[in-house]
């Protein structure tokens, strides 16, 4: 036995799960306390099997990484050891017999079909192991494998159900005709469309291609088309308050020009984006209001940004739309599967769309890409990107513009910058004190100056306006290139350049401080990952959250925990657009590159990107994908192919 076994926290462990193990504690791939519930379960089961308590152990920490379970194969995609910057490493599991010994485990159940089925009531082995003729072996365990054949089903349910209240569909008709023309609003048609007669739609596509506008016409003929006795209830929500604002921006923007009834155009201004957490009421302890026996009382529901939804999230959602003998209410789902996938269990939007899943005919993709006609540098990056035209993207990263960009110098390579952590950050924080930056703004509207009157709320909108303008994205969150460091970076700059104090809170906040929620806060509806600006406010300090029609004002004392915000990693940046977008990669190698980070980097900016880093580092990973271990899709099948044979 070597010597890591043996090391504190181990030794009460069976002496050859304590070996089998080690090295990936010592790596920290899995945490003492994941093997020690597997070590527990071993003892109570009275059979000890040190390799197939490992892959137990090495199924509760793929959740951690975001995968479902462990897929049984010699390369784990999440076990990376960085050795050096230059040589990073794998662990790897021996699988030779490996599912045999599964097969053969007390702590597994074998679902040798992988299909939905319901085990034995009495079956309550903590980990299944799927073992279908078509796929990889995945171990999961028992909870995220039920969630996941539970939300498979729930799905199948809507796909096949019809929609009610049901559309006059040739009213519905003449009003898609009137709100949707043009060559290139074809697919929104198809959308609205398919809306009218199914419970379930998907609209995917880019950045600017117009999702919410689709989504906002779409709502438009539901209520122009609507029984005249039924009054229909729409309910929009987006995982983060941030995201959650700019989906009621969008879903308001240009109605006052639509050509519908007074009453839509009213019925469309009152709508608010909520939370998910705020929509389906969901409690500190982990319980909701709205469920499968509470469902929400809502006849449409939207919801956005669904790539940063997980598993555990979606299936709530699902659960709590209002379906009734093979009759449902509309759930429309929008979102871009290329960006990163939520930091929490699975890739649910990539699962829904994937041809595997049966969902295809529910999905609708938008490929013309609006808002960036004006920036056609940053739309064919992101194209290139998306459709694996690397050398093409790369090109666009190295300056070379687009045809017709009218801005030859939109998406520029920092070479000059140096890699000189001091410079890269001299050069970061330049544009907050520029026209319109931040900075500059909290010192022309003189704040220094309004420490104890209370806070003007149109210098707060102008300051939280240029907060907005400019964001600084990292790949990473430590180093002295990471998102901490150059939060910590931007607060000195900015207070500097504001005449503001330093002095803050018990809390740590200080005038002039933009703060990053790290943890969700029902009781205030702040999410992980919303981003306010603290100023002061009548003798106190304030923090300010765009919400849509008026910014939220909390006081900064009874703010959730948080951290710097003015950088803020790539992950934290989903759900959100800039003007101006700054995108640090430097020039390490590490498994979190990949092509759907710089992807999600390089589609916050709308009219300006900046980079930072080593081309070669950016080169290798635009070519590495994300590879989650994803069982979804062939739930999906199996939940539709079920459901509709029912049906018939």
């Amino acid at each position: 036995m070597n010597g890591t076994s043996l090391s504190p926290g181990r030794t009460a462990m069976g002496s050859g799960l304590a070996e089998a193990v080690g090295p990936w504690l010592d790596a920290g791939l899995c945490t003492p306390a994941e093997a020690a519930v597997v070590d527990t379960l071993a003892r109570r089961s009275g059979v000890r099997d040190a390799r197939a308590e490992l892959a137990c152990v090495l199924a509760l920490a793929a959740t951690r990484h975001g995968h479902v379970g462990l897929r049984i194969a010699p390369e784990i995609p999440w076990a990376v050891v960085e050795e050096s910057d230059e040589a990073p490493a794998r662990l790897g599991l021996d699988t030779n017999g490996l599912v045999a010994v599964l097969e053969a485990s007390p702590l597994v159940r074998v679902d040798p079909k992988g299909t939905t089925q319901d085990p034995a009531p009495e079956d309550e082995r903590p980990f299944v192991l799927s073992t279908p003729p078509d796929a990889e072996p995945v171990l999961a365990t028992r909870r995220v494998h039920h969630v996941q054949v539970d939300a498979a089903r729930t799905f199948a349910r809507l796909a096949t159900a019809t929609p009610v209240p049901e559309a006059d569909l040739a009213a519905a008709e003449a009003w898609i005709d009137r709100l949707l023309s043009g060559e290139t609003s074809a697919p929104a048609r198809n959308a609205v469309r398919h809306a009218l007669s199914n419970a379930l739609t998907i609209v995917t596509g880019g950045p600017g291609t117009g999702k919410t506008y689709t989504v906002q016409r779409l709502l438009a003929v539901l209520l122009a088309a609507a029984p005249s006795d039924h009054a229909v209830r729409i309910a929009v929500a987006a995982p983060t308050g941030k995201a959650a604002a700019r989906l009621t921006e969008a879903l308001r923007e240009g109605i006052d020009e639509l050509d519908v009834p007074e009453a839509v155009r009213d019925a469309l201004a009152a709508l608010r984006g909520r939370t998910l957490h705020d929509l389906l009421r969901i409690r500190p302890d982990g319980g909701s209001r709205y469920g499968p026996d509470a469902p929400l009382p809502a006849d449409v529901i939207v919801v956005d940004e669904v790539s940063m939804v997980d598993l555990f999230l979606v299936r709530r959602l699902v659960g709590a739309v209002r379906a009734h003998q093979g009759t449902a209410a509309r759930l429309v789902l929008i979102g871009d599967p290329d960006q990163l996938a939520s930091v929490d269990v699975g890739t649910v939007l990539a699962d829904l769309v994937d041809p595997a899943a049966g969902l295809r005919t529910h999905v609708t993709e938008l490929t013309y890409a609006h808002r960036f006609r004006d920036a056609p540098s940053i739309a064919d990056l992101a194209a290139a990107i998306r459709e694996g035209r690397l050398d093409r993207a790369m090109d666009r990263l190295r300056g070379v513009p687009a045809e017709g960009d009218p801005e030859p110098e939109r998406i520029r390579p920092m070479t000059d910058a140096g890699a000189d952590p001091r410079s890269v950050v001299e050069h970061l924080v330049e544009p907050l004190a520029t026209q319109g930056g931040l900075a500059r703004q909290l010192r022309e509207d003189r704040w220094k100056d309004r420490q104890d009157a209370p806070a003007d709320p149109e210098a707060v909108a102008r300051a939280l306006a240029a907060l907005d303008r400019y964001r600084i994205l990292a790949a990473y969150r430590r180093g002295p290139l990471g998102s901490e460091q150059l939060a910590r970076h931007v607060a000195e700059f900015v207070a500097k350049e504001a005449r503001l104090p330093l002095r803050t809170t018990a809390g740590g906040a200080h005038a002039g401080a933009i703060v990053l929620v790290t943890r969700n806060d029902p009781r205030l509806d702040l999410r992980n990952g919303d981003v306010g600006l603290v100023l002061p406010d009548g003798g106190r300090l304030s923090a300010f959250f765009p919400t849509g029609d008026r910014p939220r004002r909390i006081l900064a004392s009874n703010l959730p925990p948080f951290e710097p915000g003015g950088a803020m990693t790539v992950h934290k940046s989903q759900g959100s657009q800039f003007d101006h977008v700054a995108f640090v990669v430097g020039d390490r190698e590490g498994p979190l590159l990949s092509r759907e980070l710089v992807y999600t980097a390089v589609t916050r900016a709308r009219r300006r990107l900046d980079w930072y880093g080593d081309a070669d580092v950016v080169a290798r990973a635009l070519e590495r994908r994300v590879g989650r271990t994803r069982d979804l899709p062939r739930l999906l099948a199996d939940a539709c192919r079920r459901a509709r044979s029912q049906a018939d």
